[in-house]
Formats: structure tokens, C-alpha cells, sequence
């Protein structure tokens, strides 16, 4: 039976199918509480998008601390605190040798995304929890990231044709990244990305470098009004030897605020 790729390891096409079909009976909506829908479908030649925390549900409202979140992220982050052995800070030009990696700072997350809250401790009515996606680690894929705005697909969300073609008109060039969407699919707020709007092409390919850090990116909702939120996102990844369909990554965010 053919084998899938996620971040944990390798599953069968019959286990990735009880995975999905398990998340509509594990879903539920109660008053005071946010709701988070996540469809993942893994690709074995596409790195894909990993969520943290990997719950398929993830339930909260501004009353409570959600601390098994809280612990999963901090454990997660803990990774990146201290720079391991032969991981550098790398730019456009930097060029690695044979056992070195770029190294990603936990602080270019911002200042909600922090260790011990993460956006679920005093939940303000316009902020949201934090939720960090990297890429899954296929060993060996090295992108091919877009030269040219007239390499930019059709399908591409609208917008981030103008963030790459806005950078270029400042730079004179494309940044050398895979680009991230997150498309507001429904719901009254808008979605951002921090610290990028997607993953530096140093940061590939990955070699079973027990030193590798994933880099990270931190998408923020900026909810519209204060009275029952309701928002659907779309993750897509988007470079000339990715298939953005295959990487896609939906949320659903349903809140209320307390009475």
C-alpha cells in the first residue's frame, strides 16, 4: 500500500483517510469557546505544512489558559531557544558547508507569539491564539523559487502577487522563498503573517541534519468586531516545483467572547 510523508513519519493512504474522516466527529461548538478546524493532507513530493499544536481541535475562550496548548508549543520552541552546534544566521548569500544549517530565532516570532501565553492567557476581543506552521522536512527537496513576476501562476491569491511584485519593484528582485497564503476563505477579519510571508529558500534542502531547526511562520487573525467570530483560512505553498493544491491546510476559528 503507498506510503504518505508527514512531519511525524511515514502513514498508509487507509490510515490518513480514518485521520480525516475523524475530524468531523470530533468537532464541536460551545458558547464561549473557539473552535479550530484543521484539514491536513500530506504529499510525499510536496514539503507540505505542519501545524502547531497539532490537536485537530483546539478549544479555548479568554477564561481559560488552555495549558496543554501552552506546554505543547513551549515544548516545541525549546528547540530553537539556544543555537545548536554548527548552525549559523544566514541571508540570500550565505553559503553552508557540509554540516552546518541556517538557524531560526524564536524572537522573530513577536511579541504575542512568546513563551508560557501564545495568545491563550487574557485573550483581548481582537487577538487570537498563536499557531506556528513550518514545513514538513523531505529530505533532499530543494525549491525552485520564482525569478520573474511573469513566473507567478494565475491561481496565485491576488495579494501575494502584489507583496512578491511590490518587493520586487523595491529590490530589483524576488525574494528566494516558498510562499505562503493565507486566504480569509470566510469570516469578517483578515490574515497576517509573521516574521516572513514564507520560508527562505537557505533554509532547504534538509539532509537528516540532527541540527536542523524548521523555520517557522506565526499566522495572527485580526478579527473585525467583538461579538461571535467566525473565520476560515487556507495555507497553500506556492514555488515552480510545488503543486499548491497538494499543500493545502484549511482552519476554521469559531469564538465568543464571554458574557
Amino acid at each position: 500500500m503507498p506510503l504518505l510523508q508527514s512531519e511525524e513519519g511515514l502513514f498508509t493512504k487507509s490510515s490518513r483517510m480514518k485521520y480525516i474522516l475523524g475530524i468531523p466527529a470530533a468537532i464541536f461548538v460551545v458558547l464561549g469557546i473557539v473552535v479550530i478546524i484543521i484539514n491536513i493532507i500530506p504529499d510525499a513530493t510536496n514539503p507540505g505544512i505542519t501545524l502547531h499544536p497539532s490537536q485537530v481541535v483546539i478549544s479555548y475562550n479568554s477564561s481559560h489558559k488552555h495549558n496543554e496548548y501552552i506546554t505543547e508549543l513551549d515544548k516545541f520552541i525549546e528547540a530553537y531557544e539556544t543555537p545548536p552546534a554548527n548552525s549559523i544566521t544566514c541571508n540570500d548569500t550565505t553559503t553552508l558547508g557540509p554540516e552546518e544549517s541556517c538557524w531560526f530565532e524564536d524572537k522573530w516570532l513577536g511579541g504575542v507569539c512568546v513563551k508560557n501565553k501564545w495568545g491563550y492567557v487574557n485573550i483581548a476581543n481582537n487577538t487570537s491564539p498563536c499557531i506556528l506552521v513550518t514545513p514538513n522536512k523531505v529530505v533532499g527537496w530543494v525549491p525552485e523559487t520564482y525569478s520573474t513576476k511573469e513566473e507567478l501562476p494565475n491561481e496565485m491569491p491576488q495579494y501575494l502577487k502584489n507583496v512578491i511584485i511590490n518587493d520586487w519593484h523595491d529590490r530589483g528582485s524576488i525574494y528566494k522563498w516558498v510562499w505562503v497564503s493565507c486566504e480569509v476563505v470566510s469570516g469578517d477579519g483578515e490574515c497576517s503573517m509573521t516574521p516572513w510571508q514564507g520560508f527562505p529558500d537557505y533554509y532547504f534542502p534538509y539532509n537528516d541534519n540532527t541540527n536542523y531547526r524548521s523555520p517557522i511562520l506565526a499566522p495572527r487573525i485580526n478579527w473585525r468586531g467583538t461579538e461571535k467570530k467566525r473565520i476560515e483560512m487556507r495555507f497553500q505553498l506556492w514555488a515552480k516545483n510545488i503543486n499548491p493544491s497538494d499543500t493545502t491546510v484549511t482552519i476554521v476559528i469559531e469564538a465568543d467572547q464571554p458574557k
